[in-house]
Order: C-alpha cells, then structure tokens, then sequence
C-alpha cells in the first residue's frame, strides 16, 4: 500500500529561466501603435534579452545577429520590411529525400507564420513582413515559432536523417555531479511513479493514473529541465496526455511504456541531453498573478471538493497537477515560486492528509487575491489560456471527481 504522496526535489542549479520584460514589452507596444516601427521593432528584442541586443546590431540599429542555442537569428529592418533568416541545419548527401519530405510536412504544421527553406545544401527559417504588420504579439510569435521549433526538431533530425548543425550549440554541460545527481532522481521519480501506477491500476483507481504520469513528466522537466531528444519527448508525451482525442486507457498505456522507454536510456543518450543553453527566447513565458488564479481556479475548487469528501490522494494530486503545470508552462513571479516550491517540500512524502493539508494552505494563498499592476495584455494572454487550458481536462472539468474532466469532449 502507498500512503503517502510523491517525492519532490527543488530544481537543480542553473536550469530556471529568466524572465521577460513586462515593462519594456509596454513601451513595445506604444511604439507600434504610434507608427514608430522600427523603434517597436527594437524595444521587443530588448523586451525578450536586452543583454543579447546591445553588442548584437549594427550602429543605425538596423541589423542584428542573435544567438539562440544551436541557431543564429539574423534580423534586418529595411525601410519597408522586417526579414528574419535563421540557418538551421546542413544536409547530408545521401538520404536527404526523407528529410526534406519532413520538412514539408513541418512547414504545413506546426509552423504557422515562418518557414523552412532549402538554399543549396542548407535548410534555413524563414519570414518577411511590412513593417505596418509587425504587430509585436504577432513577432514575438514568428521570433518563438522559429527558435521552439529549431530547438524542437534539431536532434531529431540530425538523429533520424543524419542531417548537421551549422554551428556548435550554445550550452554548458551539466558538471559531473550535477549529470550523477540528475541521473539518480530521473530514475528514481520513474521509478516511483510505476510503483504508483502498479497500485492505482490494483485498486482500479484509474482516475489518478493520468495525474501521475503527468506529474512525473512534468517533475522531471523541472528538476533537470532536459534539452534534444528528452525535451522533444517529454513534450510529445505530455501533449499526448492531455488528447482528449484519445480514450483513457490508451492515454495511460502509451504513458507508462513512455516511462518504461525512458528507464532504458543509457548513461551517454542520457548525458547528451543534460545541458543549459543559451537561449534568446525563454522557452516558458511569465505568468502574472491574475492570470495564474485564474487558471488555478478549477484545480482549486476540484481540491476542495476533494478534501470535503476525505479524498486526500485525490486533493494531493489536483494541486500538485496544477503546481507542476505552472512550472512547466510559465516563469511566475519569485513569490509564488517560493510558496508553491515550500510546500512541495513540505508535502514530500507526508502521509496524504499531512500533504493534502500543506498543498491545500499554499494554493488558498496563491488564490487570495491582492492588487497588482496589470501589463498591456500581452503577458496575461500567455500563461495557460492559450498554451494548456484549451488541452489540460483538469482546467475545464466541471464535476469534483478527476473523471469528470475526461469524458467531456
């Protein structure tokens, strides 16, 4: 029997991101909306990494060469038109006809607003617009689009097709002791979380199975935030468990052979992954304060339903869900960070109604509501409404039970 609810562990070193400039981002937008375009142009690079800008462009701030990982943005304002090129990977001779079918297929989804193209034996991202139409919100999202998916598809690629990169990435390995430490907790969260799944499916308690992989694959991103192919796998897997296209028991089978798959990797595919990069565009946005409550919401009325029936494994569960959700969506403000981080460690392992009880306190905090400074919208709009709410069936369950958030559509 396993009475007490999952380990935790703070997040390893050097694997946070930074944060985007909200204020910076405002003055962005005044700037578009008073025709300054250029100037919104620039302000929006400063927003995203000003310390990456400045040394970056040339003297009449025209013209920028922005490192992002294993890519290089280069970023030129005319007089009419922004142009973005960014070289993303070479092709090899032989085998190549494969490839460029998957990058066709890559160019129709999930890209949306850049492309890739073939120039000579180099595959490159591409996008041009009128100045008129570089709305910031929509160029940030040509600047994400083309880094996420560089980063997204890069090593598996190279993998795959035996394609390579242009340039070396732009990262610092992980010391030993941190590739030892990382290694022991992935096998042991993994570990953990089929032991949980072997006693939910005994005890036919199916409706905590998803929380579990969920929580265990978002856990490990946040402890050692994995880059290549871990990174592009993870994501495929947690997006897949959020498919209400697919029926539960399937969900749950494909999660926990993926645990399975990821028990067997070996020490060197595991270590080719362990690595913080230098990034332009942060791959998780700030969250704000309003828009986390609202999105902790429906976890937070699920919980206590859940409490009031007793259903302490249940209470644990939707609260560390909707924990391990904003650490992998967003970048939220250091005090909820520390709230949320206290007491996941104050639950480690506690019987569940020691742990229902902490996680409880700590997400009643979070949902008191205070005054704070609202942004231009642009921030408030990132966090989950658009990324996870419209795919995570907790956020939109209506009923108090988990089931009831998988049967909907």
């Amino acid at each position: 029997m396993i009475n007490h609810a999952p380990s935790f562990d703070s997040a390893l070193p050097g694997t946070r991101q930074r944060q985007i400039d909200s204020e910076k981002w405002d003055l962005t937008v005044d700037l578009f909306e008073k025709g300054q375009y250029k100037e919104s142009i620039v302000s929006l690079l400063e927003s995203i990494d000003s310390s990456m800008v400045q040394g970056n462009g040339n003297n009449g701030r025209s013209k920028f060469v922005i490192p992002h990982g294993s890519i290089i943005l280069y970023l030129t304002i005319e007089e009419t038109h922004l142009n973005i090129v960014a070289p993303f990977l070479k092709i090899p001779m032989s085998a190549n006809i494969p490839l460029l079918r998957q990058i066709v297929e890559l160019n129709f989804f999930p890209l949306n607003l850049a492309k890739i193209t073939l120039d000579r034996d180099e595959l490159r991202f591409k996008y041009s617009e009128v100045l008129e139409l570089c709305e910031p919100y929509k160029t940030f999202e040509v600047l994400k689009e083309i880094c996420t998916y560089a980063d997204a598809y890069d090593d598996d690629l190279i993998k795959k097709f035996g394609a390579a990169h242009l340039q070396p990435p732009r990262i610092q390995r992980f010391t030993q002791k941190q590739m030892i430490t990382a290694w022991n907790k992935f096998h042991l969260y993994i570990k953990e979380a089929l032991q949980y799944l072997n006693y939910f499916e005994r005890a036919r308690a199916y409706e905590y199975c998803l929380d579990i992989i969920d929580i265990t694959l978002k856990k490990i991103d946040y402890y050692m935030s994995p880059q290549g192919v871990i990174r592009s796998e993870l994501e495929k897997n947690i997006s897949s468990l959020q498919n209400q296209q697919i029926q539960i028991p399937e969900r749950i089978a494909n999660g926990k052979e993926f645990l399975k798959q990821l028990q067997t990797l070996t020490g060197n595919d595991f270590s080719k992954d362990m690595y913080n990069a230098n990034v332009f565009i942060p791959f998780k946005i700030k969250g704000t304060y309003e828009n986390i409550r609202s999105n902790f919401e429906q976890y937070f009325n699920n919980a206590k339903g859940e409490i009031d029936r007793k259903d302490y494994i249940g209470a644990v569960l939707t609260i560390e869900s909707a924990f391990f959700s904003l650490f992998y969506y967003s970048q939220a403000p250091e005090d909820i960070i520390r709230n949320v981080t206290n007491a996941l460690v104050a639950s480690n392992q506690q019987p569940w109604h020691q742990a229902a009880s902490v996680l409880w306190r700590a997400i009643s905090e979070i949902m008191n509501p205070k005054v704070q400074k609202k942004s231009k919208g642009f921030f408030s709009s990132l966090l989950w409404d658009e990324q996870e709410q419209s795919q995570n069936p907790k956020s939109q369950k209506k009923s108090k039970g988990f089931f009831g958030s998988l049967f909907g559509k």
